[in-house]
């Protein structure tokens, strides 16, 4: 059973020393409020790894102005080309010198004593190698916008359970739950998942991390918001894009190509992390068998006849199989979609 404490108290003095991996590129309009957040916490880190993308607006010196009476040691790499996003967290999970690192993005500000839960959660957890927690999600003003992460994201009590059942990796498989700005993990286990594997652009470094880990059991959570995590338009990854709503009559009226773009999507996606996965030795016959599942599901899906009626055997196949469970949580919707769009 993985313990999640609710409790602050003085953590021991042996306890392990923190790294903070902060990736930066043109930052200024909110990073301030980020850099005091970790600055005023009440468990000191121990240092701050900065890697910059090449931001061109004054976030280096923003940096050096804010960190340079701090306790702890701040390290600023720029980049001579822009890296991206992963490849970025990538670089500065590699330049981090201690035990534990915490990840953090340059537009959120963290709780106070964010890195003091965190921290007491792995000396609580000896076998468990990262953790991640609720968020409430906060505008470009930093107001509230009374919504938490897993609310917006659908991490409920159910899905919740099923993670501590150890069925992580089921949940994982079907969509990305933790996000990147609320994640610590031990640098001995993320060093082992690197470099990160460019399979799909849907992979980033903060999916791959958690869903090895979960295949393996070692990564848990803490329900509690320990971040402001921000939704403005210039962020480059997270939670903010809105997907196109489509009308009950265009289902009907649009190309069938088009329906079938985002299930060949996902069959590709399946069908690259199979062959990932196939290869690694901590994922188990049994996570495989589940994956394959999925796979098979939308290939299926995604080479169904144009003609309805030549649909209906495939399509009652995979409803007794079971697997539409695998294309949404209302399994009928994509099944009457194959049936009649």
């Amino acid at each position: 059973m993985i313990k999640s404490n609710s409790e602050s108290s003085a953590l021991p003095k042996s306890m392990s020393r923190i790294s903070v991996a902060l990736c930066t590129y043109n930052g200024t309009k909110f990073l301030r409020e980020q850099l005091e957040s970790i600055i005023s916490q009440t468990q000191s880190i121990d240092e701050l790894i900065v890697c910059d993308d090449g931001s061109m607006d004054g976030t280096i010196e923003l940096i050096l102005e804010l960190t340079q009476n701090t306790i702890f040691k701040t390290t600023i790499e720029v980049n001579k080309k822009n890296l991206g996003s992963t490849k970025n967290f990538e670089k500065a999970i590699s330049l981090c010198s201690h035990d534990i690192i915490i990840f953090s993005d340059q537009d959120d500000r963290w709780r106070l004593d964010k890195v003091e839960k965190m921290m007491r959660f792995f000396l609580e957890n000896p076998s468990q190698d990262a953790v991640f927690s609720n968020a409430d999600i906060i505008d470009q003003m930093s107001n509230s916008m009374n919504l938490s992460l897993w609310d917006s994201i659908g991490f409920d009590k159910a899905q919740q359970d099923k993670w501590q059942r150890g069925e992580a990796y089921q949940i994982l498989y079907q969509g990305f739950v933790v996000t990147g700005a609320t994640l610590a993990v031990r640098k001995s286990a993320v060093l082992k998942l690197m470099p990160f594997p460019s399979i799909h652009k849907n992979l980033i470094h903060d999916g791959w991390i958690a869903l090895a880990l979960s295949l393996q059991n070692k990564i848990g959570f803490i329900n509690e918001n320990l971040i402001s995590y921000r939704i403005h338009a210039q962020q480059q990854v997270g939670i903010g894009q809105k997907q196109k709503f489509i009308t009950f009559k265009d289902r009907f009226l649009r190309p069938r190509e088009e329906k079938i773009l985002p299930i060949i999507e996902k069959r590709d996606y399946f069908e690259a992390l199979y062959g990932l996965l196939s290869n690694l030795s901590f994922v188990s016959k049994s996570h495989l068998d589940y994956l394959e599942n999925i796979k098979n599901h939308f290939y299926t899906r995604s080479n169904l006849p144009t003609d309805r009626l030549q649909r209906f055997v495939p399509v009652i196949r995979e409803y007794r199989l079971g697997r539409y469970k695998y294309s949404s949580s209302f399994w009928w919707r994509p099944l009457l979609g194959d049936l009649f769009e």
